[in-house]
């Protein structure tokens, strides 16, 4: 049975890697957004907080509580309109927070009407097999969370480069349906803003 001390450094190291994942995504994203001249930004959660307008929006009520932050890792905003185009959730794997990803896409959706909910991951594989096998299955034989996400998400990208330079996991994740390559999402944002 693992110490205390072990659990602690094990949770550090999957927080303080799930940060470095989130900020990659957002550097990436903002990038290709500036290349392609689009009057988009993809924004953190202490820079969404700082914008009055979005921030407010990304409060959910709760009984008993004024108001609560949700699973909110990034956002896309119009920088046209100040409205708030996708909400980016970032994980580098799914083990035991998927569900919360699903849980407040439904909420934000009800929410923030026209509001798209993506998944960004770089596939880190079933934990605890000997060899990297991917969390998604595939196309034909999907797993229950790539079912799951074709039916409750706009998008799931893939970053299996941030894979292999982060972890030197060899793996590619199956792609198609609504699991991608990271490299669509711009496209996908400037599809969605149009809209």
């Amino acid at each position: 049975m693992p110490t205390h001390e072990a659990v602690r450094s094990r949770q550090s190291n999957v927080t303080t890697e799930g940060y470095a994942f989130q900020s990659h995504v957002q550097t990436l994203v903002n990038e290709r957004l500036r290349a392609e001249n689009q009057r988009m930004l993809v924004l953190n959660n202490t820079e969404i907080n700082n914008d009055t307008h979005l921030g407010r929006m990304f409060l959910l009520p709760v009984r008993g509580y004024n108001r609560v932050w949700g699973d909110v890792d990034l956002v896309v905003k119009n920088l046209e309109n100040n409205q708030p185009i996708a909400l980016i959730s970032c994980k580098t794997s799914l083990h035991g927070r998927f569900s919360e990803t699903l849980f407040y896409s439904m909420v934000y959706k009800g929410q923030i009407p026209d509001l798209k909910v993506v998944f960004a991951t770089p596939d880190k594989g079933r934990q605890g097999s000997p060899v990297w096998k991917s969390e998604w299955g595939s196309h034909t034989k999907p797993t229950k969370d790539r079912s799951l996400a074709e039916t409750y998400l706009d998008g799931v990208y893939i970053d299996n480069t941030y894979l292999r330079q982060t972890w030197a996991f060899e793996g590619t994740t199956n792609l198609g349906g609504k699991i991608r390559p990271i490299e669509n999402l711009v496209n996908d944002l400037i599809r969605w803003s149009g809209d």
